[in-house]
Protein backbone atom coordinates (compact mmCIF):
# COMPACT_ATOMS: atom_id res chain seq x y z
CA UNK A 1 0.00 0.00 0.00
CA UNK A 2 2.77 2.50 0.90
CA UNK A 3 4.34 1.97 -2.52
CA UNK A 4 1.11 3.00 -4.27
CA UNK A 5 0.92 6.10 -2.08
CA UNK A 6 4.52 7.03 -2.87
CA UNK A 7 3.83 6.56 -6.58
CA UNK A 8 0.69 8.72 -6.33
CA UNK A 9 2.64 11.53 -4.64
CA UNK A 10 5.41 11.28 -7.21
CA UNK A 11 3.04 11.22 -10.19
CA UNK A 12 1.16 14.23 -8.79
CA UNK A 13 4.43 16.16 -8.51
CA UNK A 14 5.27 15.33 -12.12
CA UNK A 15 1.85 16.30 -13.44
CA UNK A 16 1.95 19.61 -11.59
CA UNK A 17 5.27 20.51 -13.20
CA UNK A 18 5.99 22.37 -9.99
CA UNK A 19 8.95 24.56 -9.16
CA UNK A 20 9.66 22.91 -5.82
CA UNK A 21 12.89 23.90 -4.15
CA UNK A 22 12.61 21.63 -1.10
CA UNK A 23 11.27 18.09 -1.12
CA UNK A 24 11.10 16.33 2.24
CA UNK A 25 10.16 12.67 1.93
CA UNK A 26 11.68 11.67 5.26
CA UNK A 27 10.32 8.81 7.38
CA UNK A 28 8.19 7.23 4.65
CA UNK A 29 9.79 3.79 4.25
CA UNK A 30 10.01 4.07 0.45
CA UNK A 31 12.42 1.21 -0.20
CA UNK A 32 12.29 0.28 -3.88
CA UNK A 33 10.33 3.38 -4.87
CA UNK A 34 13.31 5.02 -6.55
CA UNK A 35 13.45 2.23 -9.12
CA UNK A 36 11.17 4.49 -11.22
CA UNK A 37 14.32 6.29 -12.31
CA UNK A 38 16.30 3.31 -13.55
CA UNK A 39 14.64 3.19 -16.92
CA UNK A 40 16.81 3.72 -19.92
CA UNK A 41 14.15 2.73 -22.45
CA UNK A 42 12.95 5.13 -25.18
CA UNK A 43 9.34 4.62 -24.09
CA UNK A 44 10.08 6.72 -21.02
CA UNK A 45 10.93 9.90 -22.91
CA UNK A 46 7.63 11.69 -22.10
CA UNK A 47 8.03 10.86 -18.43
CA UNK A 48 11.63 12.04 -18.56
CA UNK A 49 10.54 15.44 -19.89
CA UNK A 50 8.00 15.78 -17.07
CA UNK A 51 10.61 14.83 -14.49
CA UNK A 52 13.04 17.31 -15.92
CA UNK A 53 10.56 20.18 -15.62
CA UNK A 54 9.35 19.19 -12.15
CA UNK A 55 12.65 18.54 -10.44
CA UNK A 56 15.06 20.99 -12.06
CA UNK A 57 14.39 23.69 -9.44
CA UNK A 58 14.89 21.29 -6.50
CA UNK A 59 17.63 22.48 -4.12
CA UNK A 60 17.03 20.29 -1.04
CA UNK A 61 16.16 16.60 -1.08
CA UNK A 62 15.52 14.98 2.30
CA UNK A 63 15.25 11.19 2.16
CA UNK A 64 16.16 10.62 5.81
CA UNK A 65 14.88 7.48 7.52
CA UNK A 66 13.25 5.72 4.56
CA UNK A 67 14.92 2.32 4.89
CA UNK A 68 16.75 2.98 1.62
CA UNK A 69 19.19 0.23 0.63
CA UNK A 70 22.23 0.12 -1.65
CA UNK A 71 20.06 -0.59 -4.71
CA UNK A 72 17.92 2.45 -3.92
CA UNK A 73 21.02 4.66 -4.04
CA UNK A 74 21.91 3.13 -7.39
CA UNK A 75 18.49 4.26 -8.66
CA UNK A 76 18.76 7.62 -6.89
CA UNK A 77 21.75 8.63 -8.98
CA UNK A 78 19.51 8.38 -12.06
CA UNK A 79 16.89 10.60 -10.42
CA UNK A 80 19.43 13.22 -9.41
CA UNK A 81 20.39 13.77 -13.05
CA UNK A 82 17.08 15.67 -13.26
CA UNK A 83 18.04 17.86 -10.27
CA UNK A 84 20.79 20.16 -11.59
CA UNK A 85 20.29 22.68 -8.78
CA UNK A 86 20.43 20.18 -5.91
CA UNK A 87 22.60 21.59 -3.12
CA UNK A 88 21.57 19.54 -0.07
CA UNK A 89 21.12 15.77 0.03
CA UNK A 90 20.10 14.03 3.25
CA UNK A 91 20.33 10.24 3.22
CA UNK A 92 20.77 9.85 6.98
CA UNK A 93 19.25 6.96 8.93
CA UNK A 94 19.12 4.62 5.94
CA UNK A 95 21.04 1.30 5.98
CA UNK A 96 23.01 2.17 2.83
CA UNK A 97 26.27 0.59 3.97
CA UNK A 98 29.55 1.11 2.14
CA UNK A 99 28.32 -0.38 -1.13
CA UNK A 100 25.38 2.01 -1.24
CA UNK A 101 27.64 5.02 -0.77
CA UNK A 102 30.01 3.71 -3.45
CA UNK A 103 27.03 3.76 -5.84
CA UNK A 104 26.87 7.52 -5.23
CA UNK A 105 30.54 8.26 -6.05
CA UNK A 106 30.10 8.87 -9.82
CA UNK A 107 27.29 11.33 -9.09
CA UNK A 108 29.41 13.22 -6.54
CA UNK A 109 32.26 13.60 -9.02
CA UNK A 110 29.98 14.78 -11.85
CA UNK A 111 27.97 17.08 -9.58
CA UNK A 112 31.16 18.87 -8.50
CA UNK A 113 31.65 19.92 -12.13
CA UNK A 114 28.20 21.51 -12.38
CA UNK A 115 27.29 25.16 -12.09
CA UNK A 116 25.46 24.37 -8.84
CA UNK A 117 27.56 21.81 -6.94
CA UNK A 118 26.36 19.80 -3.98
CA UNK A 119 27.07 21.81 -0.80
CA UNK A 120 25.79 19.52 1.97
CA UNK A 121 25.76 15.74 2.29
CA UNK A 122 24.17 14.11 5.33
CA UNK A 123 25.03 10.45 5.95
CA UNK A 124 24.45 9.97 9.68
CA UNK A 125 23.61 6.46 10.86
CA UNK A 126 23.96 4.82 7.43
CA UNK A 127 25.92 1.78 8.66
CA UNK A 128 29.12 3.04 7.05
CA UNK A 129 32.48 1.58 8.00
CA UNK A 130 35.86 3.28 8.24
CA UNK A 131 36.75 1.89 4.81
CA UNK A 132 33.60 3.29 3.21
CA UNK A 133 34.08 6.72 4.76
CA UNK A 134 37.77 6.74 3.80
CA UNK A 135 36.80 6.02 0.20
CA UNK A 136 34.15 8.73 0.35
CA UNK A 137 36.70 11.23 1.63
CA UNK A 138 39.09 10.32 -1.18
CA UNK A 139 36.35 10.89 -3.77
CA UNK A 140 35.40 14.22 -2.18
CA UNK A 141 39.05 15.29 -2.14
CA UNK A 142 39.26 14.67 -5.88
CA UNK A 143 36.20 16.77 -6.74
CA UNK A 144 36.36 20.26 -8.23
CA UNK A 145 34.36 21.97 -5.48
CA UNK A 146 34.46 20.93 -1.82
CA UNK A 147 31.34 20.33 0.23
CA UNK A 148 30.46 22.99 2.77
CA UNK A 149 29.07 20.37 5.13
CA UNK A 150 29.56 16.62 5.48
CA UNK A 151 27.77 14.83 8.28
CA UNK A 152 28.89 11.24 8.98
CA UNK A 153 28.00 10.84 12.66
CA UNK A 154 26.64 7.67 14.26
CA UNK A 155 28.36 5.26 11.86
CA UNK A 156 30.87 2.48 12.56
CA UNK A 157 33.98 4.68 12.46
CA UNK A 158 36.35 2.91 14.80
CA UNK A 159 39.68 3.64 13.13
CA UNK A 160 39.37 6.74 10.98
CA UNK A 161 42.59 8.64 11.50
CA UNK A 162 43.26 12.38 11.14
CA UNK A 163 45.45 11.72 8.06
CA UNK A 164 42.37 10.52 6.17
CA UNK A 165 40.43 13.61 7.17
CA UNK A 166 43.20 15.85 5.83
CA UNK A 167 42.51 14.78 2.22
CA UNK A 168 39.22 16.68 2.24
CA UNK A 169 39.42 20.22 0.89
CA UNK A 170 37.55 22.22 3.49
CA UNK A 171 36.15 25.65 2.61
CA UNK A 172 38.49 28.44 3.64
CA UNK A 173 41.36 25.98 4.11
Amino acid sequence: MWWKTAKLVFDTLLEAESCLQVLDLSENNITGWLSHFKWGSPSCSNTSRKISKSLKSLRVLNLRCNNLQKDDVDCLKYAMVYMPNLEVLNLSENPLQDEGIRNLFPYLVEKSKCETPLAELHLENCELSCDGVSQLLEVLAATNVPLKSLSIGDNHLTRLVPRELEVVKWPGG
